[in-house]
This record gives C-alpha cells, sequence and structure tokens, in this order.
C-alpha cells in the first residue's frame, strides 16, 4: 500500500505545501488536470464551488487501480475526521483482505 498526492500545482508552489504540512508520501507535481479530474476530483462538480478548479479529496485505489473509496470532499461538508478515519481503515481493510486471496 502507498501514498501519493497529486496537484496541478507548480512544483515551487506544491513543496511549500508539502514542506509546511510535512507530508510524508510522494507527491506528483504539474499534474495535467484531465489526469486529476479521471478521480472526479473538479471542484466543478462540488456544490459549493469553493477556491480553484482542484478540491483536496481522499481516495483508495485497489491493487487494480480502480477507485475504491473516496471521502466525497468530506472536509468542506465537516464530516466528523474520526468516524472518516474508521471508515477509511475499514475500507483498506476490505482491500487488503481481497488482495491477500488473490
Amino acid at each position: 500500500m502507498a501514498f501519493v498526492t497529486l496537484t496541478d500545482s507548480p512544483a515551487a508552489d506544491a513543496r511549500v505545501f508539502v514542506e509546511e504540512f510535512k507530508v510524508p508520501w510522494p507527491t506528483g507535481y504539474d499534474v495535467p488536470l484531465s489526469v486529476i479530474q479521471e478521480y472526479g476530483v473538479d471542484r466543478s462538480a462540488m456544490e459549493s464551488g469553493v477556491g480553484g478548479p482542484v478540491a483536496p479529496a481522499l481516495y483508495l485505489l485497489g491493487p487494480d487501480g480502480r477507485v475504491r473509496w473516496a471521502d466525497a470532499f468530506a472536509r468542506y461538508r465537516h464530516r466528523d475526521p474520526v468516524a472518516l478515519a474508521r471508515e477509511l481503515e475499514a475500507e483498506i481493510e476490505k482491500v487488503l483482505a481481497e488482495d491477500s486471496s488473490d
């Protein structure tokens, strides 16, 4: 299992965020917006329309590359982070169990 951040921001801008928040996993910079939109992260799909074209979102991809879980912009809906973490952990366990049974 691995975590990765994708952003359409230039490397110089994104590195400031990565360093400030001590993001420990790899970050892909200057990713074409079309690639990011494949994961449903286009803010135009959000009702709030807050900010720029890309919204922070969490996705769990299975070993096959398919999106298995998404937080559905939970931060913008002020979802309980503890409940969100439990939901994500349960989905990770499910994906790991499926992967180990292959």
